[in-house]
């Protein structure tokens, strides 16, 4: 058995970009301060970390889980307006869903999503490119702030919870790679955000996909 676990912004969905520019307006309008935009400066580099540091960065007064819950409100909402206005300009990043139809096909493989993003928001993107994840296990940074603690609890959530003989995990990102590192995962680069030695620019070539899954 094998576990193929995505991240969703700029691996699944053309999203990442837009998701910023979200991100950092409704932190503008909730927390009433410019962050910092360079992700490096955050220890972990999900929606639910970056807000925890930029209160503590900023020192915002008042009781966190209102501050939690004000944010997601906003920036889930102007998710939802981008993709309502731009129905156009956002995609998958092509072939992604042919290719997980065809991995839940699959009786050696079980699937997962691991996202940094708030559940909210990621499944408004998943939804508006039409990538169905029905029966896949789902874990964000609306259940831990910490991206090895997110892979962690996507995994626990497949169903019989069985022995892998691989486990994979495809990312745009180098906190993406630096993750899987850590937890043992062979990493799969999408796109060219980094240097990696296994990186693809899309999903459409799925036969060399599943050579470099062994499957």
């Amino acid at each position: 058995m094998h576990l193929i676990m995505f991240d969703i912004d700029g691996t699944l969905v053309n999203s990442y970009g837009f998701d910023e520019d979200c991100y950092l307006e409704a932190a503008e309008i909730v927390l009433g301060k410019v962050i910092s935009s360079n992700w490096d400066d955050y220890s972990n580099t999900t929606d639910t970390g970056i807000l925890d540091e930029a209160i503590k960065m900023n020192s915002i007064p008042g009781d966190r889980n209102k501050i939690h819950q004000d944010f997601k409100r906003v920036f889930v909402n102007l998710i939802s307006d981008f993709i309502s206005n731009n129905s156009n300009s956002i995609r998958e990043i092509k072939g992604a869903s042919q290719l997980i139809q065809k991995l839940k096909n699959r009786r050696d493989v079980k699937i997962a999503i691991a996202t940094g993003g708030f559940e909210e928001s990621a499944k408004l993107k998943l939804n508006a490119v039409g990538i169905n994840t029905q029966g896949c296990a789902f874990a964000s940074s609306s259940d831990h702030y910490s991206r090895t603690e997110i892979m962690k609890i996507a995994k626990s959530r497949v169903n019989d919870n069985p022995v892998f003989e691989s486990k994979t995990y495809f990312g745009d990102a180098e906190w993406d790679q630096k993750a899987s590192e850590t937890l043992g995962y062979r990493f799969i680069l999408v796109g060219d955000r980094i240097s990696w030695s296994h990186q693809i620019n899309d999903f459409q070539d799925d036969e060399s996909i599943f050579s470099m899954l062994n499957l």
